[in-house]
């Protein structure tokens, strides 16, 4: 218990770090293995200007760029699963708006490794106001690259994913992700667009420039917001109980949303100078990001917002890490990686040390 009782303190320490000297507005971590949690808990507060407002373990969390994966790359497997997406599929066989155009010999794979070559961000909410509108001038852009000649992080690629699924499903994205995703697994507080219940729990962005009060409850990413607040690449808000459940799912390999095909051939690594990727997931690489964290199998993501999670198998962990670090502005300092990494770090020696505690 002495083991356990330092690794959870040494979790502690990271949060209080966060939220003192590195001046992180707020911070909940969860950390367990596929059966259970073993860490569970907060410091700080959820907004600190213009007032203050406490941060609890039931606070929202706008997820960022954690939408990619917890949203839209689920979605695009269980669509492998029933045989209606291929990750050879070039584009133009979903999107045919870009037939007969280098962006339509794209392929499905290529989105989902970040290789398709387009460009990574444009500011589209300047121009478009509606989620047809901002898709409609994505499906006009042109490559930078030659599709699989360059991997380069975009959101495009996943605004373009996720309209590829909502097409498939007939559905929109948001009333998918819920009937097939947060159903399903109980993430009771998971949604697009939260309702009021939940906004007046969620944890505050940044200051808006227009009306001087901070972003809550109203996605933070301006092209998601033009776009309804609904889109493959960003939208997303949850809480650490809720991507706990998700985590888990992930450590039993999918189960019960994939089936062992479909999450063995997400799991498909690519790696070259600009990093490695599993299908939608950040991979380790040997000497790169986080290799000497986390096992070679392990897969994870993070969110412009503060957020983000990774999952070891081998290790049978999981570490969570949520922050509102975009309040009350966006920060050009590495204070949320190091909160990150160190939590990662805690938050494994955390599961170790209960894992060499129990019988057997």
């Amino acid at each position: 218990m002495e083991t356990i009782d330092r690794a959870i303190a040494g979790v502690r320490d990271v949060m209080r770090r966060a939220t003192g000297e590195r001046e992180i507005p707020g911070i909940v971590v969860s950390a367990g293995e596929t059966e259970r949690t073993l860490f569970l808990g907060h410091h700080g507060h959820a907004q600190t200007v213009p007032t203050t407002k406490p941060l609890g373990l039931d606070t929202v969390f706008d997820l960022a760029s954690l939408t990619k994966v917890v949203a839209t790359t689920t979605l695009a497997m269980m669509a492998y699963d029933a045989g209606d997406l291929a990750f050879e599929d070039p584009l133009q066989k979903h999107l045919p708006e870009f037939a007969g155009r280098p962006p339509g010999e794209a392929t499905v794979r290529q989105l989902m490794s970040h290789t398709a070559g387009f460009i990574w961000w444009r500011p589209y909410y300047k121009e478009h106001s509606s989620y047809q509108g901002v898709l409609g001038a994505i499906l006009e852009e042109e490559l930078l690259t030659q599709p699989g000649e360059k991997r380069k992080y975009s959101d495009l690629s996943y605004i373009l994913l996720g309209e590829i699924v909502a097409r498939l499903g007939g559905k929109t994205l948001d009333e998918l992700a819920m009937e097939r995703i947060f159903g399903p697994l109980g993430m009771s507080e998971t949604r697009y667009n939260p309702t009021p219940d939940m906004r007046a729990r969620c944890a505050s962005t940044e200051i808006d420039e227009e009306s001087g009060e901070p972003i809550v409850g109203v996605v933070h990413d301006e092209n998601a917001r033009a776009m309804g607040g609904v889109s493959g690449h960003a939208g997303l808000f949850s809480t650490a109980y809720d991507l706990t459940k998700f985590a888990r799912c992930m450590l039993r390999g999918g189960g019960p949303l994939l089936s062992g095909r479909a999450f063995g051939a997400m799991m498909t690594k690519e790696e070259d100078d600009d990093g490695a990727r599993w299908m939608g997931w950040v991979a380790t690489k040997e000497g790169g990001f986080l290799s000497d964290v986390f096992g070679p199998r392990s897969f994870g993501h993070t969110g412009f917002t503060g957020t983000s999670m990774w999952m070891d198998p081998d290790a049978d962990a999981f570490v969570i890490v949520l922050t509102n670090g975009v309040h009350p502005k966006r920060r050009q300092d590495d204070a949320v990686m190091n909160t990150r990494i160190e939590s990662y770090r805690a938050g494994l020696e955390l599961v170790r040390a209960w894992q060499g505690s129990s019988p057997g």
